[in-house]
């Protein structure tokens, strides 16, 4: 099915650069949720505060999964709280056969999100996500907002489970976690997804609404000092030179998730 989303990238940059707060999403001081950890309460509280709590996840119990659905609306609240603009495609040409939640749409046309399946068009609305995914799409919100910015971990974090992270989340996984963005459980394990070990344990490798509301706020908090590194701009291009001439036919049409790769390698 074609896709088109072209955004008003200039208007995004631009709120970017001016690090808008989101302003207090609560004004009664009532907390949005139905059941929290209650050692998680106080990070939540301060995300209430940010306004980084999206009403699709208002009453809900926040010790169980996230859906694909919720992660999405969390994620484009962060952006567009973060930004100060609110960032609409152009044209529309609808990608899910399973979904028309327009905000499923954005965090899709802005990158962070997949299809959950490409052959059928689906989105998996309801389908929940676990710790390592979500740690590759903060990595890809983080990048959005501050691409330049150096994603290099010289001293990689001691994870004892890290092998068992799949190897499209290794580094992002790597890179929160020397960011303390994310942090893990108990021996400092990550706990990638429920198919790793200690299965038995309930919401084993899966990510949480309070785990991902949490990780939200302290990517906001990081932001400033993550936009004030910067990657190499020309090692970057020379890469995207090498792999042009490295390309066997002339004319090849890169796809937008090669692109996404070569640009985003972490």
């Amino acid at each position: 099915m074609t896709k088109t989303f072209r955004f008003f990238a200039p208007m995004f940059i631009f709120g970017v650069l001016l690090g808008t707060l989101p302003t207090p999403a609560s004004a009664d001081g009532q907390d949005k949720w139905g059941k929290a950890s209650p050692y998680m309460t106080g990070e939540l509280r301060e995300a209430q505060e940010n306004g980084l709590i999206p009403e699709i996840l208002n009453g809900s119990d926040f010790t169980q999964p996230m859906t694909r659905a919720e992660f999405a609306h969390l994620v484009v609240v962060m952006l567009e709280a973060h930004s100060g603009v609110s960032t609409q495609p152009e044209t529309l040409a609808y990608p899910f056969k399973d979904t028309d939640d327009p905000v499923v749409f954005k965090a899709f046309g802005f990158g962070i999100m997949d299809r959950a399946n490409d052959a059928d068009a689906l989105f998996s609305p309801d389908g929940t996500i676990d710790r390592e995914t979500m740690a590759y799409m903060a990595c890809r919100a983080i990048r959005l907002v501050a691409p330049l910015a150096d994603y290099s971990v010289p001293e990689p974090p001691v994870i004892p489970d890290i092998g068992e992270v799949s190897s499209f989340a290794e580094q992002s996984v790597a890179y929160l976690y020397s960011r303390g963005i994310m942090v893990g459980g108990a021996g400092h394990v990550f706990m990638p997804r429920p198919s790793t070990g200690g299965q038995r344990q309930p919401n084993y490798g899966m990510a949480t609404r309070e785990q991902c509301v949490a990780v939200a706020n302290r990517i906001l908090k990081a932001l400033p000092q993550i936009q004030r590194t910067r990657f190499d701009v020309e090692d970057m291009a020379a890469e995207a030179m090498r792999y042009a001439l490295e390309e066997p036919q002339n004319g090849v049409e890169i796809s937008r998730d090669d692109l996404w790769g070569m640009l985003n390698p972490y």
